[in-house]
């Protein structure tokens, strides 16, 4: 499974021989030190900096949930390098990566252990790399808690990888407070990322996990942020969203990513549309109109009215 952010991961495709060397390096041996990250090709694009010393490029696109098991390679070619969430769409990717020929030093890859097919760690990221035909990953997440049975051992396979330089930052996704605390307790090296369901309707739900990160200086990494949007439209946060969109002339969309950015929170978005892409994208950039804080109070206290209420129903109340 493949998991891309910032930039769409277009390189060529390897040799088989050269697949065997990768296989090789996967198995135990030390590859060559990555190269540094390419800042240049993110200059629109807001770069947090990692616990590990290194950056994480926001927003990130994507080819993920909604192209989820079609056939991607059109739909990744329309982000014009860019790449968020691919789930089950690796060839699609791959193929895309072959047509575009973008260097690869210009691009951040990431991908998400899932051990659809197998548990052991090795075996699953040598398919992403034969798969996207590169030779290294700039950021590694295990999809879910429950897809690492033995953290432990999967952390620890996870270590080997930045040890060995096939990935440049590790991390995880859909971690809570008591799944983050367990890898704490034990990693060496710490999550770069946890990636979760962020939005203004869950913040107080997610304020926990996202306070263990910030202690640790774990970036939280939201994705379904325009659910108000999207999947919950009509609630309270929408007069605010639009009230503030009018007055800054932007779009609604616009007013949410810059409300999760403002947050402290990288953006995990997708769009097979070109001028969402260019919209989302523009939120990030050095000549966008941050926010004020009144904005990003009042837009907060919208999300929290409308969580609580949500709160309320679920409980009959």
């Amino acid at each position: 499974m493949l998991f891309a952010l910032a930039l769409l991961p277009l390189a060529f495709a390897l040799p088989e021989q050269t697949t065997f060397q990768y296989s090789s390096r996967v198995a135990g041996a030390v590859a060559p030190p990555l190269p540094p990250l390419n800042k240049a090709s993110f200059v629109n694009h807001t770069l947090l900096p990692l616990n590990d010393g290194n950056f994480l490029p926001s927003p990130a696109f994507g080819v993920g949930s909604a192209f989820y098991q079609q056939n991607a390679t059109e739909a990744a070619m329309e982000l014009s390098g860019f790449v968020g969430g691919i789930d089950g769409n690796e060839e699609s990717v791959g193929e895309a990566m072959r047509l575009e020929g973008i260097p690869r030093e210009e691009l951040y890859i990431t991908t998400k252990y899932d051990y659809l097919d197998s548990e052991d760690v090795k075996v699953e990221f040598q398919k992403s790399l034969t798969k996207l035909g590169v030779s290294y990953i700039d950021l590694y997440l295990i999809h879910f808690p429950q897809f690492a049975p033995d953290p432990a051992k999967v952390w620890s396979a996870f270590e080997s990888l930045v040890e060995r330089n096939l990935v440049r930052s590790i991390g995880v996704s859909n971690y809570e407070v008591a799944n983050l605390t367990v890898i704490l307790s034990f990693a060496k090296i710490k999550p770069a990322v946890n990636q979760i369901r962020f939005h203004p309707y869950n913040q107080l739900l997610q304020a926990p996990v996202v306070k263990l990160g910030d202690e640790h200086g774990i970036i939280t990494a939201a994705y379904s942020s325009l659910t108000p949007i999207t999947k919950e439209p009509g609630g309270p946060f929408d007069k605010v969203m639009e009230k503030v969109a009018k007055k800054e002339k932007i779009t609604i969309g616009q007013v949410v990513l810059d409300w999760v950015k403002s947050q402290g929170i990288a953006v995990v978005t997708t769009s097979g549309k070109d001028y969402r892409q260019k919209e989302q994208l523009d939120v990030f950039g050095p000549s966008f109109p941050a926010l004020s804080k009144k904005e990003i109070k009042h837009l907060t206290k919208a999300g929290i009215k409308g969580e609580t209420k949500k709160l309320k129903r679920s409980k009959g109340l």
